[in-house]
């Protein structure tokens, strides 16, 4: 779930059904963590606010929510979201081709231009605990995480 809602969100534009859900459960999940670069793009499309109460409550956007948060663009049935992305890229295809790559990489350059705080303390920290490895056992066998903070 995570890995994906981090692959759509490196995506130019999202097209999502009715039933779609977004969202990293992390914190329900398997006790893991982002990285900084993955929590920078997610601040980036929800803010900072937004993200903490997605992480702390571990909740799946709908798809409603994901389109008035602006991550979404469009919601289509999921019969005519084959027909409706191939006509997103045929429409694309046909605009000037400069100007879209010029605009892709002008706010690419935007984002990069901020540095990233070091994160690699925050991820030993997470994936060294007795929280992760209680996090993947319980994912495993399909129960509750028993979280104790160590």
């Amino acid at each position: 779930m995570g890995g994906g809602f981090r692959i759509a969100t490196a995506c130019d534009l999202r097209i999502a059904t009715p039933d779609a859900r977004f969202g990293a459960p992390i914190a329900r999940t398997l006790g893991n963590c982002l990285s900084m670069a993955a929590y920078a793009s997610f601040v980036d499309v929800f803010g900072p606010s937004r993200l903490k109460e997605l992480i702390f409550t571990a909740r799946l956007l709908t798809a409603e929510e994901a389109h008035a948060a602006g991550y979404v663009h469009e919601i289509v049935a999921a019969a005519e979201i084959e027909a409706r992305v191939a006509a997103l890229a045929h429409q694309l295809a046909e605009h000037a081709p400069i100007t879209l790559w010029v605009t892709k990489e002008s706010i690419r350059r935007l984002a990069a231009s901020r540095a990233l705080p070091d994160d690699e303390d925050l991820i030993a920290t997470t994936y060294m605990s007795a929280d992760f490895r209680e996090g993947v056992r319980a994912f495993l066998e399909k129960r509750k995480a028993r979280w104790t903070g160590k």
